[in-house]
């Protein structure tokens, strides 16, 4: 199942679609990686290989509205505004 689900993130197909198909979530694909490094090098080999080359990746806009999950835009996601770190700082 698993070299499939990698197949098909691969060819393009959204993660959602993918996780419906096989009926596991993405938090159950994400978590492999915990138990299994390799698993989570593939799956982000077959993310970037099947992205959208009409986004803008490493943004949070291509995370939310492009529902994409490459490494760049999960990792965009997960970032703070400008504006929040210059708060914390300044408190």
């Amino acid at each position: 199942m698993r070299d499939d689900v990698l197949t098909e993130l691969a060819a393009g197909l959204p993660l959602a679609e993918v996780c419906e198909e096989y009926e596991v979530t993405s938090q159950q694909l994400f978590g492999w990686r915990v138990y299994a490094p390799e698993w989570g090098d593939a799956l982000d080999a077959a993310l970037m290989a099947g992205r959208n080359p009409n986004l803008k990746h490493g943004t949070k806009g291509a995370y939310r509205h492009g529902k994409c999950r490459c490494p760049e835009c999960r990792a965009a996601k997960g970032a703070a505004p400008v504006w929040w770190r210059q708060r914390r700082r300044a408190a």
